[in-house]
């Protein structure tokens, strides 16, 4: 987020709508709503066919569609 000036609006997304959501599905958990790596990334299948399904280890992985329906994807 850093490279595309986003990370200080990041956090604030995080911290007022992911955490509270967090400590309510589950109790007892708290999170500061840190990031220590965020990024943004774009996904094409006919720039990346071999890109296969994948797991990290982060505590948190959010996933926001950019796209238009109907003009990137049917």
């Amino acid at each position: 987020m850093k490279q595309v000036g986003f990370e200080r609006e990041w956090l604030k997304f995080l911290r007022k709508y992911i955490a509270p959501v967090t400590e309510k599905l589950y109790p007892g958990y708290y999170t500061k709503a840190e990031a220590v790596m965020n990024f943004m990334v774009r996904y094409r299948p006919d720039e990346q066919p071999s890109l296969r399904p994948h797991h990290d280890s982060s505590t948190f992985t959010i996933n926001i569609a950019l796209n238009t329906k109907g003009v990137d994807y049917e």
